[in-house]
């Protein structure tokens, strides 16, 4: 190096002659910190002959401070370099802008598609909301397959396929097929219970009826005044009657 260079080098230490102060702001403003900076550009700039009998080359004489050229020439040239950068990536910005806007619409419909895929076109904000959407869901759930079932789309043996099956017996006989009480063992079984209730003590029986329908209005164990009735003789038909005067009938 030269002392023209050194002389160059020193007066643009400070930075305040020849654009050195342009050139540390516009290192300021830099977008997206280093990225390339055109550096090819800088290093193909940087292989300059000084006569052309010789083939020896040096690089571009670069302040250490800013990392800028030294020189005038070569520090206008980086200037120049530095403006085509910044209005690339403003031009960059710009399109990324134009694109966004222009396919907002198509990015909005894309996302409320997909939210209907996943179940609904919004997310439900309550129990009740939940259940509402889970039960349309059960509904057409059910009547997609109710359609499928009918063209034969889904196959379900007994309903759709296999349908074949042996006659019933009950619709096959008639009334024959239908077991029926002989009337003779009717009657015989009506005079054995008869003769039951007969036999045993009719005071004991109301007293352990009365002790159980007692058991049961007060909510205590009626256990004891069921095994008590059973003792005396109170069929099953007097103890349920008993239960069913209290607790009612459940229909």
């Amino acid at each position: 190096m030269d002392s023209k260079d050194l002389k160059d080098g020193n007066d643009n230490k400070g930075g305040t002659q020849d654009g050195g102060e342009i050139n540390r702001t516009l290192c300021r403003w830099s977008f997206f910190g280093s990225m390339l900076s055109l550096r090819y550009l800088r290093s193909l700039l940087s292989l300059r002959s000084f006569s052309s009998h010789t083939q020896s080359t040096r690089p571009m004489p670069m302040n250490e401070n800013t990392q800028q050229p030294k020189h005038g020439v070569w520090r206008r040239l980086w200037f120049a370099l530095k403006l085509i950068e910044i209005r690339l990536r403003f031009i960059i910005i710009l399109v990324a802008t134009a694109l966004l806007v222009g396919y907002w619409d198509y990015l909005q419909n894309y996302y409320e598609r997909w939210q209907r895929e996943r179940g609904g076109a919004a997310a439900p904000t309550g129990a009740a909301q939940a259940l509402e959407a889970m039960k349309q869901a059960l509904v057409a759930s059910h009547a997609e397959r109710q359609r499928r079932i009918e063209a034969k789309d889904l196959v379900v043996v007994g309903v759709n396929a296999y349908t074949e099956h042996e006659p019933s017996p009950l619709t096959a006989g008639g009334l024959d097929a239908i077991l029926t009480v002989d009337p003779t063992n009717e009657r015989e079984q009506i005079e054995r219970l008869r003769a039951f209730r007969a036999g045993r003590n009719a005071a004991e029986v109301a007293a352990a009826l009365r002790a159980l329908t007692d058991a049961a209005r007060g909510g205590d164990n009626i256990m004891p005044s069921s095994i008590r009735a059973a003792q005396v003789g109170v069929t099953t038909g007097e103890w349920a009657g008993a239960l069913r005067a209290v607790f009612g009938e459940y229909r």
